[in-house]
């Protein structure tokens, strides 16, 4: 059987951010999973599966590039746990009907 389980690409620097990534997946029972890329550089280097990256930002032809290497969507982070959580449970909702067969 193919394996349909999204995986998920965290862009984040802070530290702290990832732990409460990890938190609100464990909150809402995700169990997809979950790499880390602490810059855009390393996000792409992920995505493409090689050495070779070149530099990146939040200008629309970088979300484009992403975009082109299968890239779902962009999420900016809530300010808050709460909102987060809130956010998390919604994307986990949107997985599990994508996963569908």
């Amino acid at each position: 059987m193919e394996d349909k389980k999204i995986h998920i690409l965290l862009v984040e620097d802070d530290e702290v951010d990832v732990m409460n990534v990890r938190r609100a997946f464990k909150k809402n029972n995700i169990v997809n999973p979950l790499y880390l890329a602490a810059n855009g550089l390393e996000a792409l280097h992920i995505l493409r599966q090689e050495s070779k990256t070149e530099p990146t930002s939040n200008e629309d032809r970088d979300k484009v590039e992403a975009y082109n290497l299968n890239v779902a969507g962009y999420i900016l982070k809530p300010v808050t746990f709460s909102n987060f959580v809130e956010v998390m449970a919604t994307l986990n909702k949107y997985w599990m009907l994508s996963e569908i067969p």
